[in-house]
């Protein structure tokens, strides 16, 4: 069954927000847009099976109309920071959370977000008041029998190159707009992505990659969850081609539980990413960002 990417389209229509926050408590009504075009490649195992290769290109976006009039922000999760490097560390279950009083209405920006890029041109059609399309790419399932329901592997869309991204004449809340990006040749690629994927909590692990946008950073993060706790760390770091994440970092995160079920090795996960972006403004709006990431994710093993 096809479904929409909700994490996505949540963090799409909030991004823009969050940037005019950043480091203060939003406050009032907030008008934002946010677009993505998200390269995205992944090999998850799921149980004994062989890993699931995904290669899968999405345009993803979203207006709103936010009003934190009455915003209750949530306690501070705790972070350790190290370097360019913070870990946050939870308790599971999580204790129940007061709610956040937010208000959001979505903004209708027109039937359509064009995308023009240097493989042709796509539309992305507006689903449930948010923006959503698969590009190009899909999953790779190994086996000779097709899975029904699920869409098949198409050409990869999202690549180096220019883009042009419009909503045409506008839409009943968000007026026309014309947003620009480039992406640097070459492309980013997590270069030993596949070299081990077992990480040696005590060692640290080391982390090389290749193109992308010089100008930019590159986002690492490990995941770790297991049936009473919960860990996590990113790193920022300059697009140089390699980082080395300390032991000092790694050790704050459990070690990967074995056997199956909440908590196994398919939630434990390491990623790599770089985005370039830029803004664009339309009536109706007080913000808007066009995002290009590329981002590969493997299941590994902390031990």
């Amino acid at each position: 069954m096809r479904t929409k990417p909700i994490g996505i389209i949540f963090f799409v229509l909030s991004s823009a927000g969050l940037t005019l926050a950043q480091s203060t408590t939003p406050t009032g009504i907030q008008m934002t847009g946010a677009i993505s075009l998200l390269h995205s490649e992944s090999k998850i195992a799921f149980g004994p099976a062989p890993p699931v290769e995904s290669t899968t290109d999405t345009g993803v976006g979203g207006f709103a109309s936010v009003d934190y009039t009455n915003y209750t922000p949530p306690a501070a999760t705790p972070l350790t920071t190290i370097g360019p490097c913070y870990i946050t560390t939870i308790t599971l279950p999580l204790a129940p959370q007061p709610p956040l009083n937010i208000v959001s209405t979505p903004l209708d920006a027109g039937p359509v977000i064009n995308v023009n890029g240097p493989n042709g041109s796509m539309q992305i059609p507006k689903m449930s008041g948010a923006y959503y399309l698969q590009l190009g790419g899909g999953v790779a399932i190994p086996t000779p029998f097709p899975i029904r329901g699920l869409p098949g592997v198409t050409p990869i869309f999202l690549g180096p190159g220019s883009y042009e991204v419009d909503n045409g004449g506008g839409g009943a809340d968000v007026g026309p707009f014309t947003a620009n990006l480039t992406v640097p040749s070459p492309g980013f690629v997590w270069t030993n992505a596949d070299a081990d994927l077992t990480v040696t909590l005590a060692s640290g692990v080391d982390i090389q990659w290749s193109g992308g946008d010089p100008t930019t950073n590159v986002e690492i993060q490990g995941t770790v969850a297991t049936p009473t706790a919960a860990a996590a760390f990113t790193c920022i770091v300059p697009n140089n081609g390699e980082f080395f994440v300390t032991s000092a970092v790694l050790s704050m995160l459990p070690a990967t539980p074995t056997g199956g079920g909440p908590g196994s090795a398919s939630s434990s996960l390491l990623s790599v990413s770089n985005s370039s972006m830029a803004n664009f403004s339309a009536s109706g709006i007080s913000l808007g960002i066009l995002t290009y990431e590329a981002g590969y994710t493997r299941m590994v093993v902390y031990q």
